[in-house]
């Protein structure tokens, strides 16, 4: 392993499939490219997935992308726009608050959900009787 081997962010995705997409968009252009919280896998990340590369190729991969305006995801703000506002830690905090927010909400549905179902099959029981 490099002595001096250090990763940048330089641009955040709110899905793998994007971040492994411009990963690949990056390798194919000869940057080689790490996708960090990649092991969350099928679940959503919180802060985001975000695409790394080794300091010293930072500036070329973004130049890389900047130049190849394609490569934008679904007409989101820039590439660059994205990297700046995941470092705002404000600001992450406060997503991170609204997904806990909405964890907590769904778990809440589920567990009226489930105690709906439990009565239901109680009183279907006590009715066949």
């Amino acid at each position: 392993m490099k002595d001096n081997f250090k990763l940048v962010t330089i641009a955040t995705t709110a899905s793998s499939s994007e971040a492994q997409l411009l990963k690949t968009i990056l390798e194919d252009g000869g940057i080689e490219a790490y996708v960090q919280d990649e092991m969350a896998g099928q679940y959503v990340s919180p802060t985001g997935y975000r695409i790394q590369v080794e300091a010293q190729n930072a500036e070329a991969a973004k130049a890389f992308l900047a130049e190849n305006p394609q490569y934008t995801i679904n007409g989101e703000p820039s590439l660059e726009e994205q990297s700046d506002s995941a470092k705002n830690p404000k600001e992450m905090e406060a997503i991170e608050k609204e997904n806990s927010k909405n964890t907590k909400k769904t778990w809440l549905i589920f567990l009226m959900i489930l105690v709906v179902v439990i009565i239901a099959a109680i009183i279907f029981q006590m009715l066949q009787k």
